[in-house]
């Protein structure tokens, strides 16, 4: 077999078999010493493991004599990772990924959780990977006890411990288990030059694009990048086509969480083709301060460091030492606050630069009676404030993108069921306001809106709108979470859980597989424990609970205490503001729109279970209150839909036990929501 990068070693079973120690091992330290200095244990180490993996293999033949056909690889590194597996067997249809221990000390936890993170890369980021079989191995060279499976809980589908002696036992029980006549059989080839695709989270993204990365670069793997690529492509030839007809359109993009809405957003609005003699003629606006606060410090971090970087290595770029306030302009014109880009267009009646303009969360725009009572009450507080507007922020936006000349575009990003605060009219006042004021913008919107509910009971579109002329496309849907592969059930359990039907959660939640880890705990150092175990290299952990969570308040935890977004989610571990830390608790309205790739989520009583249905709670003064308005409801089950959908890899539920000595914390209010999460399939540990 042809000799390949990624691994020291590669070759047929057959091939292993035939060829001395001595050349084997030569082989990889002769590739290693490409990297890194050889040590003599390594060199041991190599040769203990070529020595037992040939009377393995050896062994094998007798009972599978396909296994001479089989791949085995030495050293494997996992492109763009820094991480090397020690043994792969390509198994026909199954990837085997073996750990080995030149010991006989026992399985350490550490080993564990180093074998499951290699094969979480694999079956998340690596393209040939997707969808395949993968078994892990962890396999120590001495001692005689027999083991085949672990009983240690793992979140990949099952760790497996082995012996040198037993390890052939093992593999061909698994092989007979879980190979298939009816899969293709893995070429290795193919296999050992695949493409390493991560999905960055929504800070990472934005970096690579302002670095003007495609986003085949950026999302390519698992993830439905031609839905993605789809959508874009399909807005940016909407604006095309606006142009060339000097038409008005509104867009609507729907998606499911995670799913890429923010990404298209920004890509649309970075465009090179939507620029006017160099000078962009577009911009992505959100309502949510902390997102834009978040993705532009991420920018303004990202190009210093690079720019720092390249100052140190070369003096030919910069004539002085670059500083971060040099590069505020540019990212800020990118990425703006909506409600500052309303009050500044107010003040002038002149027209505004963009004629593309990118509104993510739109279905969190102010409604007029907010609009209004916001400006009322900072009319003394700012200098030059703007005359009071009894009109919502979707109308403004129609109200200043219309007095451009020509041709606009409004592109609308909508998470539909997360209003989450009062005062957010949703996304049926953008439908309001164009089919009754500005009827001469053309309407494009993803169909599943066409069914969408408004805040409350509500349809979005009533009688009086069902013979409005809207166009309907399903590239403006998006409907594959980006964020992983196994977040797609996950978001139905969400749904089935919060609407209150817990046999279909249950059913949904057997189809997770471990695949998206999600336990409960009573725990709240069980908790913490279980984020930390579970972080590793450049992932992000945090505790995340609900601004209604006003009874964590003795568990330390102080859910109406403003956190520092930028902080929580960019700084690094030994800082006390960072997620990381797990001191801070970030509710709702600091983590909207963004995302960490394992969460622990606080439950209190503000959502609670009464008989068979949600009960909604709000503390007054010294005692919970109900919650009977119907919006207000809404508002809290979206909160706690935003809540449930911001982890990347896996999240943990905290239900505190209670205290019998404080009636706003009694076991009442928490059992049964640990019961009726356990009854929608969830594990408690």
């Amino acid at each position: 077999m042809e000799a390949n990068d990624n691994a020291y070693y590669n070759s047929s079973v057959d091939e292993f078999l035939k060829e001395s120690n001595e050349s084997i091992c030569g082989k990889l330290s002769k590739a290693a010493a490409r990297f890194s200095t050889l040590f003599t244990a390594q060199i041991t180490s190599w040769n203990n493991c070529v020595v037992d993996l040939k009377t393995i293999l050896s062994s094998l033949l007798l009972t599978i004599p396909l296994v001479k056909e089989w791949t085995i690889i030495l050293e494997y590194s996992i492109p763009r990772s820094n991480k090397r597996i020690d043994v792969v067997l390509l198994a026909r249809d199954l990837i085997f990924v073996l750990e080995f221990k030149d010991r006989d000390g026992g399985f350490a936890s550490e080993d564990l959780k180093q074998l499951q993170r290699y094969c979480n890369l694999l079956r998340d980021f690596h393209f040939e990977s997707r969808g395949k079989k993968i078994v892990p191995i962890l396999w120590e060279s001495e001692g005689n006890f027999e083991i085949v499976d672990s009983d240690v809980q793992s979140d990949f589908p099952r760790i497996f411990l082995a012996k040198t002696f037993n390890l052939s036992k093992l593999i061909n029980l698994y092989y007979d288990r879980f190979s298939s006549d009816l899969e293709p059989s893995i070429s290795p080839q193919i296999w050992l030059s695949s493409e390493y695709c991560p999905t960055p989270n929504i800070v990472l993204a934005t970096q690579q694009i302002f670095a003007c990365q495609t986003v085949d670069e950026i999302s390519h793997a698992f993830s439905d990048i031609e839905s993605l690529n789809s959508t874009i492509n399909f807005v940016l030839e909407t604006i095309d086509a606006a142009k060339a007809k000097n038409e008005k359109i509104v867009c609507f993009v729907t998606g499911v969480p995670g799913a890429g809405k923010t990404l298209v957003g920004l890509k649309v609005s970075h465009s090179q083709r939507i620029t006017n003699e160099g000078e962009y003629i577009s911009a992505y606006f959100s309502g949510n301060t902390p997102l834009v606060n978040v993705l532009r410090e991420s920018i303004l971090r990202d190009k210093y460091e690079k720019s720092l970087l390249e100052y140190k290595t070369t003096n030919e770029i910069y004539e002085a030492k670059p500083k971060k306030l040099s590069f505020e302009t540019a990212v800020n014109s990118h990425i703006q606050n909506l409600h500052t880009f309303i009050e500044q267009s107010l003040k002038s009646s002149a027209e505004i630069r963009e004629r593309v303009v990118v509104f993510d969360e739109a279905q969190r725009c102010w409604s007029a009676e907010k609009f209004l009572s916001n400006n009322l009450q900072n009319r003394n507080r700012k200098t030059d404030p703007i005359e009071p507007r009894d009109q919502s922020e979707a109308e403004l936006i129609f109200e200043i993108m219309s007095r451009k000349s020509g041709w606009s575009v409004i592109v609308a990003l909508v998470g539909n069921g997360q209003e989450i605060n009062s005062g957010e009219a949703g996304i049926s006042e953008w439908i309001n306001v164009v089919s009754e004021k500005y009827s001469n913008w053309k309407v494009l919107m993803s169909p599943n809106m066409e069914n969408s509910f408004g805040i409350g009971d509500s349809y979005l579109f009533n009688d009086s709108l069902k013979h409005k002329e809207f166009e309907f496309d399903e590239k403006l849907h998006l409907s594959v979470s980006l964020r992983s592969q196994q977040t797609a059930d996950f978001n139905d359990w969400v749904h089935f859980t919060l609407n209150n039907e817990p046999e279909k959660a249950f059913e949904t939640f057997s189809k997770l597989d471990q695949k998206f880890p999600l336990y409960l705990t009573r725990n709240l150092s069980k908790m913490k424990k279980w984020l930390r175990e579970k972080k590793s290299d450049e992932q992000r952990i945090g505790i995340i609970g609900s601004s209604d969570a006003v009874r964590l308040r003795p568990y330390g935890f102080f859910s109406k205490e403003r956190v520092d977004a930028v902080s929580w989610f960019l700084n690094a571990n030994d800082d006390i503001r960072s997620s990381n830390y797990l001191e801070l608790m970030a509710t709702e309205y600091a983590i909207q729109g963004l995302e960490i790739d394992w969460v622990g989520l606080c439950w209190d009583g503000d959502l609670r279970r009464n008989d068979n249905n949600w009960e909604f709670k709000k503390f007054r003064d010294r005692i919970w209150g109900n919650n009977k308005n119907a919006v207000n409801q809404t508002y809290t089950l979206n909160k706690y839909r935003v809540l449930l959908t911001r982890a990347r890899e896996g999240m943990i539920i905290w239900v505190p036990t209670g205290d019998e000595h404080d009636i706003t914390r009694s076991s009442e209010i928490y059992d049964p929501i640990a019961n009726y999460l356990i009854s929608c399939g969830v594990l408690e540990i």
